[in-house]
């Protein structure tokens, strides 16, 4: 017996024993497997820390588990995480485990796992990674292949669980953001059976839901509980049970989804609410308006239901209907003095999926009395696709002290009076045709000694007196006095086609008048800004401050005339602003816009473009005039990327220029594509501490080079391809003496420039006599006796860059100052030069730049045809897009053909961009042909 004891023992030792060891047999296939089949489907960035496999914990199933796993996109999604988690779980049948081959998964555990899910706003997601199936092409044989190897996974899934997951689905494209943290999720039921009951219960902690900058939903909790019957083979789902709550509304759900094809998904849903107690509803509004909700007294009914109803794909969209019905409800806090009364609201929505033109929207009631004061809207809406007919009434008074005795809103102060009697009802085609007579639409909204303050607001906001008139055709602001923080401002003016942009998101045109007497923009600034600033001046540049991208409604066309007394910005202020700003099609327009900065004065005139918001642009006219050289530097990271010598400049400058360039992100510009032509003038300039001049002067062995004043500076540049060009030569003074300079300089700091300086000969010091000495003793035996005044041209080459510059000296020319001795040296000079002119490279030369120049013009002109050719394709097919959005009436056709409208206007600009292209190409071609057969012409 305890032989036999022993030797069972010693059999279950070994077997505990394979149990622990043989998973480490097969952990580097398995881990081979895995990352196979991820490579073989996804076009993505995959990996994970460790991978474990253990046969006790599920025996006789095998469990492997993956840890620190993530999953992130390639391309411009390659810094997006699309799925990461601490571990995953997966339980699968040993037999088929050995195999390799139809392997069983049983369950699967996701822990922590974070889902984050973006659409661009060129419609792109980073989660299309799915690798096309190139295989499957010709014939039998290579069909049955890939048929056997996509059956490498047989799922026979009966439990699936998530823990602490998070869900973010950011939409860049509509402007939508939603997020699900804490998501608990459980499923259970058997996935191998044609039919199977699947029983699921979900909960979310906090469910955010925002759109267009509206936040619906903010930290709500859901809850979901369901039976369902599965029949898988036919991807029918019936629900058997199905209850839920969003915060303290509870919601009950019957019917079906049925996928009968990959395109098609049918569902008939019937929801409705178990709770019918007012004070449910108040528990959707965020924590933030209602604190301490456990403690408010509510009373009222409510009855919410309603249907989803029809076919969902990429044409078609089902049936919704949702009724909300709110008797007697009121609510009050304890700790406060009044409550909200008789809420009574009836809203009846019907979207209609199929025919679009059908759908109505009733708000018969929305009736509420804050602390007393009463307020009502009324809406209908009728044949909103074929020509949308409205009715709606909006009406109150609302004394904003006494809401603070309704709600209890922290570290918040508001007072003033909001008054309100609005109407209107007609068609949508009357407005259109403006008939406005036909059109019954009025009344008022004025606000009286308005007043809040907060702790994310704290500079306050104060609006003494808006009066607002509404016709039919306008809505005329007749007068508008405000004060935020320390700024002022006035406004009067009018907008029309309002009603067409509320219900149809048609163009909204307005024109005014903007009168303020101090605005200061450093209030407005985020916090990280504000530190930024608190630097001087001298060490940060305002433009280095992270800004967002802001995008120019298309749908806005609206002028502002502005007069601006005074502006701060940071460490400098800016003075009688005057100009026109506009807003249209998706872009800024500036005319005349004249400010005073910078001790002195500027005019902009452009455009800053976002109709493109992957290329955003500026093209910029600018009229400077004597603007501070070291204010400049420091304000401006631009200047000092163009220009870094003006860090150690002294004085004052003006420039014209016109300017053009793309934007990054942050509304910088992007230096390469920077393009420009201008002029910088200005009466002096002092020079001090430039490394460039410092090298200079040690090469002249002369200390004048290590602070220069220069005057009567003239300059004429052109930016292109990343270089800044002076042409023709500069010339200025120094003292007595004189420079020439031309050349080029890069955006990289590097310098090309050829420099001429004019300077008696003593100014050379001890330059190593070698040079003029030389010079002075070959003009003596031509019996040239030179003074000490006797000027010296001498040329000198600058290279390297702005911190390492490179100074090479060429041969001194001499010219007296005595007329006697300037004719001998011009003339024996003269004669000099002549012997040694060789007259062929002289026409050689002559000939070659005619042919470079001859060129250059054709260049000029292939561009120029290239680009009116593309503009030409561009506007062709932008007028068909908009062309096919426009015919189409039925919402869902003309979202698709809205899709398809964007990609005819992207291949639209493609094309255009190949012309210039090829234009370009064709242009440079010529160009270098002809610099080819010049330079043979100069061997």
């Amino acid at each position: 017996m305890k032989k036999l004891l022993k030797i069972s023992g010693i059999i279950l030792l070994s077997l505990f024993l394979l149990l622990l060891v043989f998973p480490f047999l097969f952990k580097g296939k398995v881990k081979e497997v895995l990352m196979e089949q991820v490579n073989n489907n996804l076009n993505a960035k995959f990996d994970f820390k460790t991978l474990d496999l253990s046969l006790i914990s599920n025996f006789p199933n095998l469990s492997i588990r993956v840890n620190d796993l993530y999953l992130s996109g390639v391309g411009k999604f390659e810094k997006d995480t699309l799925l990461k988690m601490n571990s995953f779980k997966m339980t699968v049948n040993l037999a088929s485990a050995l195999k390799m081959k139809d392997i069983e998964i049983r369950s699967i555990y996701l822990d922590a796992p974070v889902i984050n899910a973006i659409t661009l706003a060129d419609s792109s997601v980073n989660w299309d990674i799915m690798k096309v199936d190139t295989t499957v092409v010709e014939t039998a044989s290579v069909d049955s292949a890939v048929d056997s190897s996509s059956s490498s996974f047989n799922v026979k899934l009966k439990k699936l669980k998530v823990i602490d997951g998070t869900v973010i689905y950011d939409d860049r494209s509509g402007d939508m953001y939603a997020s699900l943290e804490g998501l608990d999720y459980n499923l259970s039921g058997d996935l191998a059976m044609d039919v199977s009951t699947l029983k699921m219960n979900a909960i979310v902690n906090k469910l955010v839901f925002k759109m267009e900058d509206i936040k619906y939903l903010s930290d709500a909790k859901v809850t979901i509980d369901a039976e369902v019957n599965a029949d898988i083979i036919n991807s029918v789902y019936t629900i058997i049970s199905c209850s839920g709550s969003l915060n303290e509304i509870l919601l009950q759900m019957t019917g079906f989804v049925a996928m009968p094809n990959d395109t098609d998904m049918v569902m008939d849903l019937k929801y409705a609410t178990t709770k019918t107690d007012f004070k449910s509803v108040l528990s959707l509004i965020p924590a933030v308006y209602m604190t301490d909700f456990q403690d408010v007294k509510a009373s009222g009914k409510i009855t919410l239901d309603g249907f989803v109803k029809g076919t969902y794909n990429d044409l078609l969209m089902p049936s919704v209907g949702f009724k909300l019905l709110v008797e007697n409800g009121m609510f009050r806090y304890p700790s406060l003095p009044k409550s909200a009364d008789n809420i009574n609201i009836d809203i009846d929505l019907y979207y209609d999926g199929v025919q679009a033109d059908s759908t109505t929207l009733d708000i018969n009631k929305f009736h509420v009395e804050m602390a007393g004061n009463p307020f009502d809207f009324q809406l209908s809406v009728r044949t909103p696709e074929t020509d949308m007919q409205i009715s709606t009434m909006l009406k109150g008074k609302i004394d904003l002290t006494s809401i603070l005795d309704v709600i209890p809103l922290v570290d918040t102060k508001m007072s003033g009076l909001i008054i309100c009697d609005i109407k209107a009802m007609g068609r949508m085609s009357t407005i259109e045709n403006e008939k406005y007579e036909d059109f019954n639409a009025g009344g008022s909204l004025g606000i009286r000694a308005f007043s809040y303050i907060s702790k994310d607001f704290p500079q306050g906001m104060e609006i003494k007196i808006m009066e607002m008139n509404f016709t039919p055709k306008l809505v005329e602001l007749v007068q508008f006095d405000s004060k935020i923080g320390k700024s002022d401002m006035k406004l009067k003016g009018s907008i029309s086609n309002f009603i067409p942009y509320v219900f149809t998101d048609a163009v909204l045109k307005g024109e005014f008048l903007f009168e303020a007497g101090l605005i200061d923009l450093n209030e407005f600034m985020a916090d990280e800004e504000s530190e930024s600033t608190t630097a001087s001046a001298q060490d940060v540049p305002v433009d280095t401050v992270p800004l967002e991208l802001i995008e120019i409604p298309k749908n806005l066309d609206f002028k502002l005339t502005s007069t601006i007394t005074k502006m701060l910005y940071d460490n400098f202020d800016i003075t009688n602003t005057y100009g026109i700003i506009e807003i249209r099609d998706g872009k800024m327009l500036l005319t005349n816009l004249k400010m005073d900065m910078l001790k002195g004065s500027i005019i902009m005139d452009g455009v800053y473009n976002t109709q493109d918001m992957n290329n955003p642009l500026v093209d910029f006219t600018f009229q400077i005039k004597d603007f501070d050289i070291p204010s400049s530097y420091t304000t401006f990271n631009t200047i000092q990327k163009l220009a870094p010598i003006a860090q150690n400049c002294k004085g004052s400058f003006s420039c014209n220029l016109d300017y053009v360039s793309f934007l990054d992100a942050h509304m910088m510009p992007i230096l390469n594509s920077i393009a420009g032509k201008g002029r910088l003038a200005s009466k002096s300039i002092e020079i001090g501490n430039s490394e460039t001049l410092k090298k200079l002067g040690d090469a002249l062995k002369n200390d004048k080079f290590k602070n220069l004043v220069i005057s009567d500076l003239d300059i004429q540049f052109e930016i292109k391809e990343g270089r800044i060009y002076i042409d023709p030569p500069l010339t200025a003074k120094f003292g007595s003496n004189s420079i020439s300079m031309g050349g080029d300089q890069g955006l990289d700091q590097t310098m090309n420039y050829k420099v001429n300086l004019s300077m008696p000969r003593t100014e050379f010091g001890a330059l190593g006599g070698e040079l003029v000495n030389s010079m002075m003793g070959a003009v003596a035996k031509q019996g040239v006796q030179l003074n000490v005044s006797d000027m010296i041209n001498l040329d000198v080459i600058v290279g390297g860059t702005f911190s390492k510059p490179e100074i090479k000296l060429g041969m001194p020319d001499m010219k007296s100052t005595s007329t006697v001795i300037k004719d001998q040296v011009e003339q024996k000079v003269k004669a000099e030069v002549m012997k040694k002119v060789d007259d062929t490279k002289v026409k050689a030369k002559a000939e070659a730049d005619r042919m470079i120049k001859i060129a250059e013009e054709q260049a000029e002109r292939l561009r120029a045809e290239a680009r009116i050719a593309a503009e030409q394709v561009r506007k062709e097919s932008y007028t068909a897009a908009d062309k096919l959005v426009k015919e189409q009436k039925n919402p869902i056709a003309k979202k698709a053909a809205e899709i398809t409208a964007d990609k005819i206007k992207k291949e639209g600009d493609k094309k255009a961009s190949a012309v210039i292209s090829e234009g370009d190409s064709k242009a440079d071609g010529l160009v270098a042909k002809a610099k080819s057969e010049a330079a043979k012409l100069l061997k």
